[in-house]
């Protein structure tokens, strides 16, 4: 059985996706209030480095939203941000929506294609090349933003350098090639001496352990690999990381803002797939998954307790052959998802739990060195909810929800302007400015087929 997402999509929602209405921002006085955005800098992962559908593009540096801010602070005295941009054209490759079909149970399949396995849009040596050449010598750089950064990792002089797994977006712009990134930061505030810096780090602390289903390295024979480097991160190795960066952004007195850490949940990545699936022709007659818990129990998928990420949607209904009958992967006992492809409740409390005390340091944190904390945790759970934004319908939904791109984690372009905004409208309020907001029917999201 060749399974596929069955995701339920109204024309409404999907032409949401596309409104030109012009919301009434205010554009009024603006000032920069109390703070000094003259020279503005920017750490965290790949939500700082503006990752969209899995990849990195010249587009998608350009609506990271730091850059987006930077822009309006640029309505308010700011400066010039510089970002360790790549050459135009594919990038490191994104996720792509190619087609919709539709079944017989009224829901919708998308076909997508992985630039990183698929012939489809495989990137050539030549463009995988492109983007990986140090750029250090265009430095400094604002945005420091590198995918896969965890604190766990800021001090570790071999992570980038990796033979299991080079992280090239750290290679691209550190001028040595054994530079920490508290180094890099270091080394960046004193070139830059910025005036005010934002911080995204924590999320990759969590996120990296929940979107492997536990720190798995998933393989077609349900053999599993977890290394070390994909564990949640330590919360008292958390705050003394989180500490040294912080020790070297608020030197002099520097004002900043940093934000906190969104929930598992709240990710169409997590939340797409349910443990109970309507398959064609029994479409009033949903299917429980089956399977296999970090302790190795096999059992029926706990609705609202298990989550399947996106990722895993190749695996189920996959035609295995057991003891010489075809059994199709998940939708029986005999053949139940592999561990590396679900995470099961017990994993998904022990993130729940390291993301809330990542929280309360990042607010203590905040609270204790007068810093703006952003609350984006609490943002994206309003988002889960569906709320309204300059006339738009935003909701968590995945590819519905006009604010995911295609990989359900990282934000399309419409979203990063959605979080920018977010981003001034506590700093307008922090510090006395008005800062005018940006204007999300300008930026698009998936585009449909």
């Amino acid at each position: 059985m060749n399974f596929k997402i069955i995701l339920y999509l109204s024309l409404a929602s999907a032409l949401l996706l596309f409104s030109t209405c012009e919301p009434e921002l205010e554009l009024d006085a603006v000032s920069s209030g109390s703070a000094d955005f003259s020279r503005y800098i920017s750490v965290g992962n790949s939500l700082t480095a503006g990752i969209v559908s899995n990849g990195l593009t010249l587009e998608s540096q350009t609506n990271s939203f730091p850059n987006l801010l930077n822009e309006q602070f640029k309505l308010v005295g700011g400066g010039d941000f510089k970002q360790p941009l790549i050459p135009a054209g594919p990038g490191s490759g994104q996720v792509q929506l190619l087609s919709l079909s539709f079944d017989e149970c009224g829901g919708t399949s998308p076909g997508t294609c992985d630039p990183t396995e698929d012939d489809a849009c495989l990137l050539t040596d030549a463009e995988q090349d492109a983007w990986k050449v140090n750029i250090s010598e265009q430095g400094p750089f604002n945005n420091l933003g590198v995918q896969y950064m965890q604190l766990a990792v800021v001090d570790d002089p071999d992570w980038a350098n990796s033979s299991l797994n080079p992280n090239y977006y750290m290679q691209r712009i550190v001028s040595s090639q054994n530079q920490t990134y508290l180094e890099l930061i270091e080394e960046s505030v004193a070139a830059i001496d910025p005036t005010f810096f934002t911080s995204w780090l924590g999320n990759s602390d969590a996120l990296l352990y929940a979107a492997t289903s536990g720190g798995y390295i998933a393989l077609p024979t349900c053999a599993e690999i977890a290394p070390i480097f994909l564990g949640l991160t330590d919360t008292l190795l958390f705050e003394e990381n989180y500490n040294r960066v912080l020790d070297l952004l608020v030197a002099d007195g520097r004002k900043g803002a940093i934000a906190t850490v969104p929930a598992i949940p709240v990710l169409p990545h997590f939340t797409t797939i349910t443990t109970k699936q309507t398959i064609p022709p029994n479409c009033d007659t949903p299917i429980d998954l089956w399977i296999t818990t970090s302790d190795g129990t096999i059992r029926k998928g706990k609705e609202l307790e298990d989550l399947i990420p996106l990722t895993s949607v190749d695996y189920i209904g996959r035609p295995d052959e057991i003891n010489g009958e075809i059994v199709p992967m998940g939708l029986s006992e005999a053949n139940p998802l592999c561990n590396s492809y679900v995470l099961d409740k017990d994993e998904v409390q022990k993130c729940v739990e390291h993301i809330d005390a990542y929280n309360r340091i990042i607010k203590r944190l905040g609270a204790e060195r007068n810093l703006l904390v952003i609350d984006m945790a609490a943002y994206l759970d309003e988002i889960d909810q569906g709320i309204g934004i300059q006339g738009i319908d935003i909701s968590s939904g995945f590819i519905s929800g006009g604010g995911f791109s295609m990989d359900g984690i990282h934000p399309c372009d419409r979203g990063y302007a959605i979080v920018a905004n977010k981003f001034i409208e506590e700093m307008n309020t922090a510090y006395g400015a008005n800062i005018p907001q940006i204007d999300i029917t300008q930026f698009p999201c998936v585009v449909l087929p």
